[in-house]
């Protein structure tokens, strides 16, 4: 009788920034052998993210067309993913978070800039739980 392994989790990546966004994926493929879909802009990922069933969303707040935080609320408020993780990847200080109408107490948040092993971490805690 084989033995059943569990599919890799799959890891959505929403980051404008294209050196950043391979760094992150190919990061995040070498130490957890997670699968990860990269895409680019708000309006990419509004698309797809609702037929994707990831189990983690890494979600960069400043994005071109519709923004991370626009698209937070969106996926919080769908069927398809207002159970998923995510991880809000900003620059922006707590404040300025609050202020855009997140609450920073019950969203997990990285700062930018990051370490790896930080993000890893992260990641592996989500995808824990």
């Amino acid at each position: 009788m084989g033995t059943i392994t569990e599919a890799p989790k799959l890891i959505a990546l929403i980051e404008d920034d294209e050196d950043l966004a391979t760094l992150v994926r190919m990061a995040l493929e070498e130490a957890g052998s997670w699968r990860v879909v990269v895409m680019h802009d708000g309006d990419e990922a509004f698309k797809y993210l609702p037929k994707l069933q990831a189990d983690l969303i890494l979600l960069d707040v400043n994005l071109p067309g519709l923004d991370g935080i626009s698209l937070y609320r969106i996926l919080q408020g769908h069927r398809a993913t207002r159970q998923t993780p995510v991880l809000l990847v900003t620059a922006s200080q707590e404040w300025q978070l609050r202020r855009r109408g997140i609450e920073t107490r019950s969203t997990a948040i990285l700062r930018k800039p990051f370490d790896l092993d930080d993000l890893l971490e992260r990641v592996e805690g989500m995808l824990a739980s």
